[in-house]
């Protein structure tokens, strides 16, 4: 193989980018080895992406519950609870999320969802809701494990698990909610998503 087909392959070496050591070669023929033995189906939806080093990283899902509906109101929300090591969220943690979370709703009615994720390094309260197409949210931090949540940095958003349910509550909401009929929103709270801990993606697709 050229120096430049190997750098047409692996874009984060630029294209046409001289391979100097024979070192480099052999560690690219062996990368391109595994990458050619995993299956075909198995590929992308197992989350193997090509690094800056031309490496498998296999990204995970976290355990993600789905705790019903809660009213906060004139708001009708769904709970979701994502856990770091698996556990689940405590009937406690959850209880104070949901309290702290009606005093950062505003005036009027609709739907939205709350995440309560415990983290590694803090427990995150995310409360969203649905204004015609548009997606708000305040985003709250406890560092503690029994509640008092205050309000997280401006420029922080949501990690990447809870970005997977976030993506969830979009298709659902432009699927089921956006035309505001009463069955579209039933569609909606009624649709809701579970993860299983270390789960991949394409193992919750459809859900």
């Amino acid at each position: 193989m050229s120096a430049a087909a190997a750098g047409w392959i692996c874009p984060t070496w630029g294209l046409g980018a001289e391979l100097s050591e024979l070192a480099d070669l052999v560690h690219f023929a062996d990368f391109l080895v595994e990458l050619l033995s995993v299956p075909s189906s198995r590929r992308q939806p197992r989350g193997a992406r090509l690094a800056y080093n031309c490496a498998f990283v296999t990204f995970t899902l976290r355990r993600t519950d789905f705790h019903g509906l809660v009213v906060a109101g004139e708001w009708r929300l769904k709970l979701y609870a994502i856990s770091a090591d698996g556990q689940g969220v405590p009937e406690q943690l959850r209880d104070g999320a949901v309290e702290t979370a009606r005093s950062h709703l505003p005036a009027g009615s609709g739907c939205g969802f709350l995440i309560v994720h415990r983290g590694e390094d803090a427990t995150w309260l995310l409360v969203h809701w649905w204004q015609g197409d548009i997606l708000c949210q305040h985003l709250l931090r406890a560092g503690g494990t029994a509640g008092g949540f205050e309000p997280a940095e401006d420029h922080l958003f949501a990690c990447v698990w809870e970005l997977h349910v976030i993506d969830h509550e979009r298709r659902s909401w432009a699927i089921n909610g956006l035309d505001g009929s009463p069955e579209g929103l039933r569609r909606y709270l009624g649709d809701a998503m579970t993860v299983q801990a270390g789960a991949f993606l394409d193992e919750t697709a459809g859900r």
